[in-house]
Parts: C-alpha cells; sequence; structure tokens
C-alpha cells in the first residue's frame, strides 16, 4: 500500500485541548490547507490511509 495525494488524511492539531481541529480529506487537499497558513502552532497526529495497491497484472 502506497499513501499518494488522493490518500485520505486526518491531521489533528491540539489533540484534546481546549483548541482541537480536525482537518480532514486527501493528503493534498489537507496539505493546501496548511499551507495556506500564516503560520501553524500546536502539536499535530496525523492518521494516514493508504490507498490500496493496484492489482497484479
Amino acid at each position: 500500500m502506497a499513501v499518494g495525494a488522493s490518500s485520505q488524511v486526518v491531521a489533528v492539531r491540539e489533540l484534546s485541548k481546549l483548541h482541537e481541529e480536525y482537518i480532514r480529506g486527501t493528503a493534498q487537499s489537507v496539505r493546501d490547507n496548511l499551507a495556506a497558513r500564516k503560520e501553524i502552532l500546536g502539536e499535530f497526529v496525523i492518521v494516514l490511509h493508504p490507498d490500496p495497491e493496484p492489482p497484479h497484472a
């Protein structure tokens, strides 16, 4: 299994704290969301759901 731009991802900021935030989507959309921010503060937990491997030929 591989993780690519279309893989599903959840980035969780400040897990179990007052300002907890979840950013869900494809790896590309989560990356774009975070890249658009002026600054990124806090701790993150990243959960990856890999793309299934293509069937063997």
